[in-house]
Formats: C-alpha cells, sequence, structure tokens
C-alpha cells in the first residue's frame, strides 16, 4: 500500500512472469486434484440495522438517525474435499512380527519347567536331605571278600593241584604213554598195509596201453608227417602225378604206416613195462610184509619196556607229590593267616576312606545340580534364538513393505514439489499501481 497525493492511498498489483504463470497454476491445479478438490455451500446471514439515538443539550432537541434496511451477506462455507487422487493413508497391513512357532514353543517349555522345577535340583535336595540326616553313615563298602578273609573262610581251603592229587591217587599208574603207531604195529593192523604202489598197480591195469595217455605219441606222428610227406609230396611232383588219386591212396597208406609204426611200437614197450611190473610188484609185497613183522617183534619189547618205565616213573611222582602236598598245605595255611591279620587293619582304613570319598563326591554333586539344571534351558535358548532370528526376517519384510507402501504414497506429492522447486524463484515479474489520485 502506498499513499498518493492528497493522502488517498494507492494500491500495487505483483503478478509473476507471465512465463511462469501457466505453471504455477498447473501446480496449484495438480495440487487440488491430489489433495481433494474443496466443497462449499452457500450461508447466508442477515444483518438487522440498529438505530442510534444522539442527544443535543444545546437546543435540547433529539436527533434520531436509523441504520438501513436489515442487510443480507451471502458467503460460501468450506464444508468438505472430494477425494483426492493421491490422499494419505495409514499402512494398513501388519507392523509388528508376531512370535514364530519356534519362540512360542520354546516360551511354553520355559513357563512348563519353571512350573514343574527341575527333577534334577529336585533329586538333589533330597539327596542332600539324606546326607544331613545320615542316612548314609551305616552303608559299608562292598567288603565280601575281605569279610571272607576276617572270618577265616580260606583257612581250610587246599591250594588248586587237581593233577597233584591225582597223582597221589595213583590215577596215572595205569596209563601208558602216546604210541599209536606202536599199538598199531603190536595189533598187526599194519602188515596189511602196502607201500604207495600207485604207479606201478596202473602200469598193471594197463592204463597206460591206450595212445591217449601217452600226450607225446601224438606229437612224434606230426613230426614223423612233416619229414616224410613232402618227400612224397616232390616225388610226385616230378612224375606229374601231384593231386592224383594214385598220389592220394599213396599218401594215405604213407600216414597210416608210420602210425601204426609209431602206436605199436609204443604199445609194445608198454607191454614189456608191465610184464616188469608184475614181477617188481610181487617182490615188494613181500619184503613189506617181512619188514613189518620184524617191526612187530621189537615194538613187543619196547612196549613193555615203555610200560615198566613209565610206572616207575610214576610211582616216584605219587610218592614226591605226597610230600609237595603236605608242604603246600602248610604254606597256603600260614600265608592266608597272614593275609587275615592284614586284612583286619586294611578293612577299617577301607570303610573310613570310602565314607569321606563317597561323601565328597555327593556334595560336590550337589554343588554342580543348579549348573546343570540351569544348562536345560539352553536348549530352550536356541531354540528361542532360532526364533528370534525368524522374527527379525519377518519385521524386516514388514518394515521394507511398509516403507513401500508410504514411498509410493509421498511419490506423488514429493514429485509435484520437486516441480514446484524448479518452476520457484523470481524470475522477473509485473506490478500495477492504480489510485494515488486527490
Amino acid at each position: 500500500m502506498g499513499k498518493g497525493g492528497g493522502g488517498v492511498p494507492a494500491e500495487t498489483s505483483t503478478k509473476p512472469w507471465s512465463e511462469q504463470e501457466p505453471y504455477l497454476k498447473d501446480i496449484m491445479r495438480q495440487a487440488e486434484i491430489m489433495y481433494g478438490k474443496p466443497i462449499y455451500e452457500t450461508e447466508t446471514e442477515t444483518i438487522a440495522p440498529t438505530v442510534k439515538t444522539t442527544k443535543l443539550n444545546r437546543s435540547g432537541k433529539t436527533y434520531v438517525k436509523e441504520q438501513p434496511e436489515p442487510v443480507t451477506i451471502t458467503k460460501q462455507v468450506l464444508v468438505g474435499r472430494e477425494p483426492g487422487t493421491a490422499e494419505l493413508s495409514y499402512y494398513s497391513g501388519d507392523t509388528v512380527a508376531g512370535f514364530t512357532p519356534e519362540q512360542t514353543e520354546a516360551q511354553n517349555l520355559i513357563e512348563a519347567r519353571a512350573r514343574a522345577g527341575s527333577p534334577l535340583l529336585q533329586s538333589a535336595q533330597a539327596q542332600a536331605q539324606n546326607i544331613g540326616e545320615g542316612s548314609y553313615l551305616d552303608r559299608d563298602v562292598d567288603l565280601s571278600n575281605l569279610r571272607n578273609t576276617l572270618e577265616g573262610g580260606y583257612l581250610d581251603r587246599s591250594p588248586d593241584s587237581g593233577y597233584l592229587e591225582g597223582t597221589i591217587g595213583g590215577d596215572y599208574l595205569s596209563r601208558l604213554p602216546d604210541s599209536g603207531f606202536l599199538k598199531d604195529t603190536l595189533s598187526g593192523e599194519s602188515l596189511g598195509r602196502s607201500p604207495d604202489l600207485d604207479y606201478l598197480i596202473k602200469t598193471l591195469k594197463g592204463d597206460y596201453l591206450a595212445p591217449e595217455s601217452n600226450p607225446y605219441l601224438g606229437q612224434y606222428v606230426s613230426d614223423a608227417f612233416e619229414q616224410t610227406l613232402p618227400q612224397l609230396d616232390t616225388s610226385a611232383i616230378a612224375a606229374g602225378r601231384y593231386g592224383s588219386d594214385a598220389w592220394g591212396a599213396m599218401k594215405g597208406r604213407t600216414m597210416a604206416d608210420i602210425t601204426s609204426d609209431i602206436y605199436g611200437q609204443a604199445y609194445e614197450t608198454e607191454r614189456g613195462r608191465q610184464a616188469q611190473a608184475q614181477q617188481l610188484a610181487t617182490g615188494l609185497l613181500e619184503d613189506a610184509y617181512q619188514q613189518e613183522r620184524g617191526r612187530q617183534y621189537g615194538g613187543e619189547q619196547l612196549m613193555a619196556n615203555l610200560a615198566e618205565q613209565a610206572y616207575q616213573q610214576e610211582r616216584g611222582r605219587q610218592y614226591g607229590g605226597e610230600q609237595l602236598m603236605t608242604d603246600l598245605s602248610e604254606q597256603a595255611y600260614q600265608q592266608e593267616r597272614a593275609r587275615q591279620a592284614v586284612a583286619e587293619q586294611y578293612a577299617t582304613g577301607i570303610q573310613e576312606d570310602a565314607y569321606q570319598q563317597e561323601s565328597a563326591r555327593m556334595m560336590q554333586a550337589l554343588g554342580m545340580a543348579p549348573e546343570l539344571a540351569r544348562a536345560d534351558y539352553d536348549d530352550y535358548a536356541q531354540l528361542a534364538a532360532v526364533g528370534a532370528e525368524r522374527q527379525a526376517m519377518e519385521q524386516a519384510l514388514i518394515d521394507a513393505e511398509r516403507e513401500k507402501f508410504e514411498w509410493e504414497q509421498r511419490q506423488p506429492w514429493e514429485q509435484l514439489g520437486m516441480y514446484s522447486d524448479m518452476i520457484q524463484g523470481n524470475y522477473g515479474g509485473t506490478a500495477t499501481s492504480t489510485g494515488g489520485g486527490k
């Protein structure tokens, strides 16, 4: 506002740069669309006139000045807005991740354990009460073997000498030394045993007369063919008869003659060996029989000598066993008596030490019970930790989804704000003044 001549105020209006004005209007239009177009209602207000009375004392008259007729004023009142295209709203999804199944299970397990208590602690408390009441003072160490020693339970036990008792009782007098082969000789069971004449018997039976029993005969025949047949072929070629029927018949007869000579000679040789084997076998059998008869006679003398010698040795052992048994029994008795005396002192010390050690172990175990009971919660804690990791991941997904939702809602406004920032600024304009006259 300014003042012109004569005190009349002047009005000045400033407009933006004409090139800038369409963009500003566009921003306002878009903002109205996004925020929602305003809704107006028309309201009418009637203003009643007022009467003022003024008294003038100068003349004593009263002047009344009346107001105009009642005035009706009409105005637009904002009552709401139409839904905008970019209205902001609160995220409708979950904003907090709930407990995972692992967390719920761990909580239930911990609650159940807290309500029921630790069975380990309860057992430890019971053991502590038993110790306090002296329930274990009358418990002895397992000393059954030591107790038998103290009571003389082993004084009448002889040393383990089963073989010695058998000797003293003469159980071995009738036992001859191990001479199974000698017994066979004495009984004549070896007379019918022939020497190993397997090869000789096969010769006698004629097992080697057959051509197939000699693996070399076939090779002999083949070698003879290789030496003879080439000469025969050479003669046939010289005479011009190679390949003729006569040549074939001659070759066949030659091969047959060679085969018959070799196999026949081998047969005759084997027949000679067969005749020699018959004579040899008779002599061998007779010699073997005579030798076995000689061994049989010598075995009888030897057996008698061995039996007498074994009897005398066993009688000597029997006499020595009686003396040894007496000495062993006395020695064992004295040793057992000595062990009995030592056991009396040892038993007292063992019982005392065992009681002290057991009491110490039980107290140590009782001290460990609370820590062991707390260790049960480690498994629950691990389960809860797994649930916490999954809950954190679920919360991260929820936060990401919420941030995306809020970003999508802010995007139109942020874009409009960036648009507005770009066109704002003093780019120049037009100023118009009115008024200022007298």
